[in-house]
């Protein structure tokens, strides 16, 4: 009876994992085979159009579960990024830049929401490529026929689409004009 009492204390107290096990039995803790649990992204950021390198761009990684758990970096002069210590869990992976549209991991186009990240313990993702489309800006001033400036105008930015076949014109952006016009 003792000796079956022995044995059961010893399933108890031995590492169930063979690998473990030996590590016990050589006098190592098991600790020093657990794998890392800290995981890291890295990948290029470059224009869409001719593939140059985007140096200072933004790579954050926001937690869907947690809004306040962020891990971010920037890219090098290459446009080469990496994020390291990672915890896993699930993230939207964002690259942002002044001057260029700001893209998310799995976006097929600028509207479109991104795909959720999930990352496993000790995960690194790499190669990932990012090629950002310059941001556009409407500019100019709007005047009678006497060159004075007209203030309170509205101005829409119209985007073409087509509807049941037929182009059609539907307002993206409407905006009115200061006092310069």
């Amino acid at each position: 009876m003792k000796l079956a009492l022995l044995f059961l204390v010893g399933l108890i107290v031995l590492p169930s994992d063979p690998v473990l096990w030996a590590s016990a039995e050589a006098g190592h803790p098991p600790s020093d085979l657990a794998k890392p649990t800290a995981c890291s992204v890295s990948g290029l950021v470059v224009k869409l159009a001719g593939s140059a390198p985007l140096p200072s761009s933004t790579v954050r990684l926001q937690s869907v579960d947690d809004h306040t758990r962020t891990f971010s970096g920037l890219t090098d002069v290459g446009g080469r990024f990496e994020v390291q210590g990672i915890d896993p869990g699930r993230y939207r992976l964002r690259v942002i830049r002044n001057g260029y549209v700001t893209q998310e991991y799995g976006q097929r186009t600028p509207n479109d929401p991104g795909a959720i990240l999930a990352l496993s313990p000790g995960q690194d993702l790499k190669d990932l490529l990012f090629r950002l489309l310059p941001a556009a800006v409407i500019a100019g001033r709007i005047q009678n026929e006497n060159g004075d400036a007209l203030p309170w105008v509205r101005v829409n930015a119209l985007r073409a689409t087509y509807l049941r076949g037929k182009r059609t014109l539907s307002s993206e952006v409407t905006v009115v004009t200061n006092d310069l016009g």
